[in-house]
């Protein structure tokens, strides 16, 4: 019986390029502000996975999401690797090796199957829907739907 957690990072172009100017760095490093967010997501993704087992399976899910498949694992054991997984983002320096110090939170939507969720269209759909609970309203947190 997997859970699954959506993370949503908030890595999108209008939130990078804000970043960006706050902090007045230049993208000059960078072909692009879409290869700035590449790179980042792609060093969110290597944090998640060393915060896994193997039996763990970590995708991304559209531009700035990523959703986490926790096989064999129960509700509450899966809150807890969410947490754990926040608070490594939230601890963690982006892209320190490419001249920037970015400093990320990540919001998480928890479902799991089939305390909450009935069908594997219902485990995403609700995940997504407590991760979006955590955005529009407490950021960098985890929520779940049970």
């Amino acid at each position: 019986m997997p859970n699954v957690f959506l993370i949503g990072p908030g890595l999108n172009k209008s939130t990078f390029e804000d970043i960006l100017s706050r902090n007045r760095f230049a993208v000059s490093k960078f072909s692009s502000i879409e290869t700035a967010l590449s790179r980042l997501s792609e060093k969110m993704g290597q944090l998640i996975i060393k915060c896994l087992r193997r039996i763990d399976i970590v995708a991304r899910y559209g531009r700035d999401q990523f959703v986490v498949v926790l096989p064999q694992t129960p509700l509450k054991a899966a809150v807890q690797i969410a947490e754990r997984i926040r608070k490594s983002v939230e601890r963690n320096t982006f892209l320190k090796k490419e001249g920037y110090a970015l400093k990320m939170t990540a919001s998480f939507g928890v479902a799991s199957y089939p305390e909450s969720a009935k069908t594997k269209e219902d485990i995403i759909r609700l995940a997504d829907e407590a991760m979006y609970r955590v955005k529009n309203t407490t950021r960098n947190g985890v929520y779940t739907i049970v």
